[in-house]
């Protein structure tokens, strides 16, 4: 899954980023047990997570949004709208927005990485992905 596990210490948010580093997070993706896990693991750790299943869900929930979203995550496959095309689209609304694409299809990272933008490839650890969001919010 996510890597949704306890640290060694025991603590399940070790990786738990410092409040300046919190913000409200749109989180698309069309799996909704992957999208329970990070919106989980996203607000165990202080963020405000608005979901979204699919690409036009997430431009649609980004307009309703876009004053108080600082990062979107998006998946990059996914039905009506795939997340590089829906990034293409809240970037009209927002040019400025921050953005982190996830995917299991680790072919997708070349594309991306070439564009700028961070990838993360699922599954992810945790803490690397806590510690990913926090510094894009920051």
């Amino acid at each position: 899954m996510c890597g949704l596990s306890q640290t060694q210490s025991g603590h399940l948010l070790d990786a738990r980023p410092s409040r300046h580093n919190v913000g409200t997070i749109l989180l698309a993706d069309d799996d909704s047990v992957v999208r329970t896990i990070t919106k989980t693991i996203l607000e165990l750790a202080g963020h405000r997570v608005i979901e979204a299943a699919n690409g036009e869900d997430a431009v649609r929930t980004f307009k309703e949004h876009q004053e108080s979203i600082g990062l979107v995550i998006l998946d990059i496959v996914m039905p009506k709208k795939n997340g590089r095309e829906a990034h293409r689209e809240i970037l009209k609304l927002e040019p400025k927005i921050k953005a982190l694409f996830i995917s299991g299809f680790d072919k997708e990272r070349e594309q991306v990485i070439h564009e700028g933008i961070p990838f993360i490839t699922k599954p992810f650890q945790m803490k690397v992905f806590l510690e990913l969001v926090a510094a894009l919010l920051s």
